[in-house]
């Protein structure tokens, strides 16, 4: 009796174990890309962060690896993304300068775009903490 009811414990134990790492992955990005484009030069800038940290500038067709984050600040990007809703927002503006954010997970893949005088005020701080947890300037 004694060998069923310790399987049994393993059992859920293992089970509880892979349904909250299944959620965890699937609140999770994947890939993050964001950048901005417009001003005078007509200049366009593009980051790209990997759910692994790793952080990437494209330019052109080159993608140049230019730093490396933690898994705490992959997470506390990952919870600000939920916590601000983005996946509901739709946002598609531009001005002279623009700038956007697109953002792929398991559940969706959201793409928004505001201008400098934009009232998208989750999306700027959104913005402004992806840059400077990536250390761009």
């Amino acid at each position: 009796m004694k060998p069923i009811i310790l399987t049994v414990l393993i059992f859920l134990t293992v089970s509880c174990a892979v349904k909250k790492t299944q959620r965890d992955l699937t609140n999770q990005f994947s890939r993050i890309t964001f950048g901005n484009s417009g001003g005078f030069s007509g200049v366009i800038n593009v980051y790209l962060l990997m759910s692994n940290g790793e952080v990437y500038k494209i330019k052109n067709v080159d993608t140049l690896k230019i730093n490396q984050i933690n898994k705490k600040e992959i997470q506390d990007i990952s919870r600000f993304i939920k916590s601000s809703s983005f996946k509901d927002r739709n946002l598609n503006e531009t001005g002279n300068m623009t700038y956007f954010i697109e953002v792929k997970t398991l559940k969706f893949n959201k793409k928004v775009s505001w201008g400098e005088n934009s009232q998208a005020s989750e999306l700027r701080e959104l913005y402004k903490k992806l840059s400077s947890t990536l250390k761009i300037k």
